[in-house]
């Protein structure tokens, strides 16, 4: 994530920004849902593809610290989905300023590599068998 002081336009002083602060994290709605379950104490295993590249490691690493068990993932040689956040945390979208003290407004920027599509054949017949919750995302 990218925190910038104000919304980016294409024209103008506001086309180069610098950047207020940036962080590297892992995460989407799976892995922070699992993370929050494990965080409770439930036994949570992650099931979808991991990249064997660096941010594939990130995620590997981030996932099995919080307790995620990565057994079933599977690892492929391609790049990792990545997503890159921009938040403009003065401004709206629209010029204006922001009445409270929240996130301010936010772009995504994302890549979804097709070679790294989750297919049925990577999935075991018996994968859900014995859980109690099955949590999916698209």
């Amino acid at each position: 994530m990218y925190r910038l002081p104000e919304y980016p336009v294409p024209d103008g002083p506001l086309s180069k920004l610098r950047i207020s602060s940036h962080e590297r994290s892992p995460g989407g709605q799976i892995a922070t849902a699992l993370s929050a379950c494990a965080a409770l104490g439930l036994r949570t295993s992650y099931v979808g593809t991991i990249s064997t590249d660096h941010n594939g490691d990130f995620i590997r690493d981030a996932l099995t610290t919080r307790g995620i068990d990565v057994g079933r993932a599977v690892f492929r040689p391609a790049a990792n989905p990545f997503a890159v956040i921009l938040v403009a945390e003065g401004m709206t979208s629209h010029g204006l300023q922001r009445a409270t003290s929240g996130q301010g407004e936010r772009i995504v920027l994302w890549d979804r590599p097709a070679d790294m599509a989750l297919r049925p054949a990577d999935l075991p017949a018996d994968l859900a068998s014995s859980a109690r919750l099955v949590h999916v995302d698209d």
